[in-house]
C-alpha cells in the first residue's frame, strides 16, 4: 500500500475510534467520519465500501494491538498462571469492545480462521495452554486454543454477557477454571 494511502487508512481508523467513544456504531455515519478526518467521503468508500467493512477493519486493528502487546509471551520461559489470566482478561476486554461494534460488521468464521492474525492469536493461546501443561501434545493444545477462541467469538461472548449475565471478570474466571483447573 502506498504511504499516503496507508496514512489515510490509519487516519480513518483513528478518527473512527475517537468518534466511537462519543457515539455508538449504529449512529455513526461515514459522512461524520470523513468530516472529522478532513477527507472526502469518496476516500473512505474507496478504502471501506461499507460501514461494516470499516468497523471490521477497526476490530482487526484492535486485535493487532492485542497481539503486539502479548507477543513477548512467546519468548518468555516461565509463564505464570497470572500471565495467562491477564492475557485472557485482555482478550476478553478486546471482545467487550468488539461487542459494541455493529453486528453488520461480522465476517464468517471460515474467513476469520483463514486470517493471519487468527493464526497469530491461535499460536499465542496454544503457547499459553502448553505453558501450563508442558506434557500436553500439540494436537490437544491446538484444539483447546481453537475452542478458547471460538467460545469468545462475538455471538458466544454476547450470549454470556447478555443472556447469562456474566461480567467480563466472571468470564475470565470461568475460562481459567475450564482450561486450567483451580
Amino acid at each position: 500500500m502506498r504511504a499516503d494511502a496507508q496514512r489515510n487508512r490509519d487516519k480513518i481508523l483513528a478518527v473512527t475510534e475517537q468518534l466511537l467513544k462519543k457515539d455508538n456504531s449504529q449512529a455513526l455515519t461515514m459522512a461524520q467520519i470523513a468530516q472529522a478526518a478532513h477527507i472526502g467521503v469518496g476516500t473512505i468508500y474507496r478504502k471501506f465500501p461499507t460501514k461494516g467493512d470499516l468497523l471490521l477493519a477497526l476490530a482487526y486493528n484492535r486485535l493487532e494491538g492485542f497481539l503486539e502487546k502479548h507477543q513477548y509471551l512467546l519468548q518468555k520461559k516461565d509463564i505464570t498462571r497470572l500471565d495467562v489470566e491477564q492475557t485472557i482478561a485482555d482478550y476478553v476486554a478486546f471482545r467487550e469492545q468488539r461487542m459494541k461494534l455493529s453486528a453488520g460488521s461480522f465476517e464468517s468464521a471460515l474467513k476469520y480462521y483463514q486470517r493471519q492474525n487468527y493464526r497469530r492469536l491461535h499460536k499465542l493461546f496454544r503457547h499459553l495452554i502448553r505453558s501450563q501443561s508442558p506434557q500436553m501434545d500439540y494436537q490437544t493444545a491446538a484444539f483447546r486454543a481453537d475452542m478458547l477462541i471460538a467460545m469468545l467469538r462475538s455471538d458466544s461472548y454476547s450470549l454470556q454477557r447478555s443472556e447469562r449475565g456474566l461480567a467480563p471478570q466472571e468470564i475470565v474466571e470461568q475460562i481459567m477454571l475450564l482450561f486450567f483447573g483451580n
